[in-house]
């Protein structure tokens, strides 16, 4: 289980979407709870590594770049732009098109925890999981014998 007590959210009959606004609200306070935690997590493994490899120099960094990296991530990076070339992660419903707030740019990745699908593609992007979303099945590859469901061969003569 990705996320603790996430199974316990009442979906609709037949799916996987929430039974109600308060059940969405609660499965959204629940992603974005575990993508702050997720997003400091990784913040310090890039940190550490920046600081290991000599890409990044704590000492010389001012205190917001300091409380952007360090800091909790329920805290918004506020500048339009960031400067450093060490990586910044962020959650993406802090950002537009979320709020106001426009997203920085720069070295500056998102855990983006507004719906499932975006929540764990943006887990996939920072390499924490393979997803592999389910296609349609008209684009999905032939299955058996190499022929979709509807292809018909005539026989050689």
């Amino acid at each position: 289980m990705l996320i603790p007590g996430y199974d316990t959210i009442p979906a609709k009959t037949g799916g996987v979407t929430p039974a109600s606004d308060a059940d969405h609200d609660k499965a959204l306070w629940m992603r974005y709870g575990q993508a702050v935690s997720t997003a400091a997590l990784i913040q310090q493994r890039i940190l550490a590594a920046a600081v290991t490899n000599g890409d990044f120099d704590p000492s010389a960094a001012p205190e917001d770049a300091l409380t952007a990296l360090l800091g909790a991530k329920t805290n918004v990076f506020e500048d339009e732009q960031w400067r450093w070339n060490v990586l910044l992660v962020l959650i993406a419903t802090d950002y537009a098109p979320f709020t106001q707030r426009p997203k920085p740019s720069g070295r500056v990745a998102y855990l983006d925890p507004s719906t499932e699908t975006t929540y764990l593609t943006s887990l996939h992007e920072a390499g924490l999981v393979r997803f592999l979303p389910q296609q349609s099945t008209a684009r999905q590859a032939p299955r058996g014998n190499g022929r979709r469901h509807g292809d018909v061969r005539r026989p050689r003569r």
